[in-house]
């Protein structure tokens, strides 16, 4: 969904800056906006938000500690910092 959407969102604004897609998105253009519906899904499972973080213990039950720690922690952290910034 993810990889669709950033697509969607390439090809009908033509630029990959923030502030590019911001202007294209206030015009209105409809597939600007599909795209981001697209990808909101995404980064919302990346960082277990709600209603993704009822998958995220059946994900992290098998992994090994290592693995667990590194999609558990820097992926919410790197989402969270993309939220922030």
């Amino acid at each position: 969904m993810l990889l669709y959407g950033a697509s969607l969102i390439y090809g009908f604004t033509g630029t990959v800056s923030f502030v590019g897609i911001a202007t294209v998105a206030k015009t209105g253009s409809i597939g600007n906006r599909v795209g981001l519906v697209f990808c909101s899904p995404a980064f919302a499972s990346k960082v277990s938000a709600v209603p993704f973080h009822m998958w995220t213990p059946d994900v992290y039950e098998g992994a090994p500690t290592p693995v667990h720690r590194l999609l558990c922690l820097r992926a919410k952290v790197a989402g969270l910092r993309y939220l922030r910034a």
